[in-house]
């Protein structure tokens, strides 16, 4: 489980939550950081960088997201369901 303790390149750099980030976590948020600072904890990017708006980062929804990515992939919790085709 991801911590503030985590760097956010420690984060990123795990797959597959590098890969699926994204997905439920906002690239335009994650840009707020600048890449100098990705060696820094969560903890310190919450106080050293600001969203848009003002308010500190959002480390904690951050760390949900890349937890629920790594917890689903170790879990298997997921199961692929075709869309399309003969598949059903």
């Amino acid at each position: 489980m991801f911590t503030k303790n985590n760097t956010m390149n420690e984060i990123l750099n795990t797959e597959p939550v590098g890969r699926a980030a994204g997905n439920l976590f906002p690239t335009c948020f994650m840009a707020r950081v600048p890449v100098e600072h990705r060696d820094h904890t969560m903890a310190q990017i919450e106080k050293e960088e600001t969203m848009e708006w003002g308010a500190p980062f959002l480390a904690d929804a951050f760390l949900e997201c890349a937890n629920l990515i790594k917890e689903t992939a170790e879990t298997k919790k997921f199961k692929y369901i075709p869309l399309w085709g003969d598949q059903l």
